[in-house]
């Protein structure tokens, strides 16, 4: 299994970030395809390769998935199953980038629950030569990993009704992670060592489950302590811009994991 973290949403992250994420030991990077005019493919794509980094791009178009160079893998959207896109839209589209260019991970569901393995039957049942699927996978309310979701005796159980969609297709897990921010469901928050604790746990299961990848969700830390600002494995502080906060104890969750297998 490789270890991939998100470092990038249609933007440069720089040379020295990138490079950072290497020495942590992570083998590649989830990147969004540039949002404007303003960066370019090749700049976003330049900066991971001299890091020695494998990327993948989440492309939203035929067109942007062509502007990727041959090799390097995209995955077509970003959790369809919470936007209003068809299932049968999606998987001609997901068809097509596979087709035109190869190496297309398809799906993106949200989570291994009831409404996201329900998109992906339907997307497969209306591209059945998609060959490569990708999910994500966010715990239940607590942060608890051995939850499973409604409907799920366990973890593995999840799997086991993704693998029964997928068949002998390769899997790859393209976002995963844990929040030390307000959870509005949870008076508690995690903890630094906690989310990391959590984090080892998960790179050890999805290799165990047979994942191709698994992505942690992500390098930073936002401006606010909300949930969705606080899943970086290095802190934000008021005055260092956006890359160079102090690392969380889950920046070195790969080095202490490759350590124990």
């Amino acid at each position: 299994m490789k270890y991939y973290l998100q470092a990038g949403f249609g933007e440069p992250i720089g040379a020295e970030a990138n490079e950072l994420v290497r020495s942590l030991g992570f083998d590649g990077v989830r990147v969004g395809a540039p949002r404007n005019a303003t960066f370019s493919m090749r700049a976003i794509l330049q900066e991971v390769a001299q890091a020695g980094l494998e990327p993948l791009v989440v492309v939203s178009t035929l067109d942007e998935a062509l502007s990727v160079p041959a090799g390097i893998d995209v995955e077509y959207l970003n959790e369809p199953d919470l936007t209003a896109t068809p299932p049968d839209v999606y998987a001609r589209a997901a068809l097509a980038i596979q087709q035109h260019r190869g190496r297309c991970w398809a799906g993106a569901i949200s989570n291994l629950n009831g409404r996201g393995l329900a998109y992906l039957d339907r997307v497969l049942a209306a591209a059945p030569a998609l060959e490569r699927v990708s999910v994500h996978r966010y715990p239940r309310p607590g942060g608890n990993v051995h939850r499973a979701h409604e409907g799920f005796g366990s973890r593995e159980s999840e799997v086991a009704a993704l693998r029964r969609l997928i068949g002998d297709r390769l899997f790859g897990v393209s976002e995963f992670g844990y929040h030390t921010g307000k959870d509005a469901w949870w008076r508690r928050r995690l903890t630094d060592y906690q989310v990391a604790e959590r984090v080892e746990w998960e790179w050890r299961f999805w290799r165990r489950m047979g994942a191709a990848f698994a992505t942690l969700y992500q390098i930073n830390d936002g401006p606010t302590n909300t949930r969705l600002d606080r899943y970086g494995i290095r802190k934000r502080t008021a005055d260092n811009g956006n890359f160079n906060g102090p690392l969380k104890n889950v920046a070195n969750s790969v080095v202490r994991t490759r350590e124990t297998l």
